[in-house]
């Protein structure tokens, strides 16, 4: 988009070519104008792909909640593995369900409805 705006192509004919909004081209020219390529290719603040949870991370949650208990409890959930020193920051139950290793409520692994008991 930079280089066609610098050929003097207009922002519509712009957005046409790069199959985008007008407005997307708008708000590439003002990025431009104001940081230059200082900061070109950066995703902004909360855009971007999220951090992901790493193998290790994941086989260890794994491992600790289908073969032990916390003490003095029934399940490990977020709270009962904070204080163990294990850090969960940033790891969500949907990240686990999406990564394949933790079932979604009601359903087994692979995805199957779980039988009510």
């Amino acid at each position: 988009m930079l280089l066609l705006a610098a050929d003097g192509i207009s922002n519509v004919e712009i957005a046409e070519r790069c199959d985008v909004s007008r407005p997307t081209v708008l708000a590439w020219r003002r990025k431009f104008g104001a940081e230059g390529l200082s900061r070109f290719g950066e995703a902004a603040k909360g855009r971007g792909p999220k951090p992901s949870i790493p193998e290790e991370k994941i086989a260890e949650i794994v491992r600790l909640t289908t073969q032990s208990t916390p003490e003095g409890a029934t399940h490990w959930s977020v709270w009962t593995m904070g204080p163990t020193g294990r850090d969960l920051a940033g790891v969500r139950a949907a990240d686990l369900v999406a990564a394949g290793s933790l079932a979604a409520p009601g359903r087994d692994v692979q995805g199957q409805q779980r039988p009510a008991v």
